[in-house]
């Protein structure tokens, strides 16, 4: 494995220090983010430039529902280094929805230059299938599905297809990943295996 995309729900805090723990051992770490919408709808963004994905979360922030995590009851939201140091805490609800719904919340993700993906499509909750009922045509870059789902079941979707280990804890990474074909480990070079040009393309998948 050598590209890993960090999106943590509605927070970016932990990206640059994983980037830097991930140039020591030769992974690259697309900046990412997984946003709430307001139809409870989950939506990965990825990024190449942290200030970019920085625009993104002022946005999430300005407009994430109002209250205070409870560690007791929902752990705690801790904000490290790349050592594993912990610096501080993140003291908002991550796990509340913002107010943007699902169409502003892409648009911001492509005004701000990165790419929209329809999260674990698979799920039977946070996802637009749950939540919506279906997939809006034409909307994103691609949709994630589950380790547990079968590609094959969505080849006819309109949409390219990626299985992300969808990862709440560190072990958990890597459980499903998607075989790219690219020149290098890059966010243009995803991007391009995406929209399958210059050669480079979705090659496969975890078994």
């Amino acid at each position: 494995m050598t590209l890993i995309a960090v999106t943590d729900h509605n927070a970016s805090e932990n990206v640059a220090a994983t980037r830097r723990a991930g140039a020591k051992s030769g992974i690259t770490v697309l900046a990412g983010m997984e946003v709430t919408t307001a139809e409870e709808v989950h939506v990965v963004a990825l990024f190449d430039d942290l200030a970019d994905l920085g625009k993104l979360q002022g946005k999430v922030y300005e407009r994430l529902q109002a209250g205070e995590n409870d560690p007791a009851r929902f752990g705690y939201q801790v904000i490290v280094d790349e050592a594993e140091n912990v610096l501080g805490m993140n003291r908002r609800l991550l796990l509340g929805a913002t107010d943007m719904d699902l169409d502003t919340t892409v648009a911001y993700i492509r005004e701000y230059g990165g790419l929209a993906v329809g999260a674990h499509v698979d799920r039977p909750a946070f996802s637009c299938t749950s939540q919506l009922g279906l997939v809006p045509e034409g909307l994103f870059d691609a949709i994630e599905i589950s380790p547990f789902a079968d590609p094959a079941d969505y080849a006819s979707c309109g949409y390219p297809v990626i299985r992300c280990s969808d990862a709440h804890q560190p072990q958990d990474v890597g459980r499903g990943f998607t075989v790219f074909e690219l020149a290098a480990p890059t966010f243009a070079e995803v991007r391009l295996a995406l929209r399958g040009e210059g050669g480079r393309r979705i090659a496969g998948y975890s078994s």
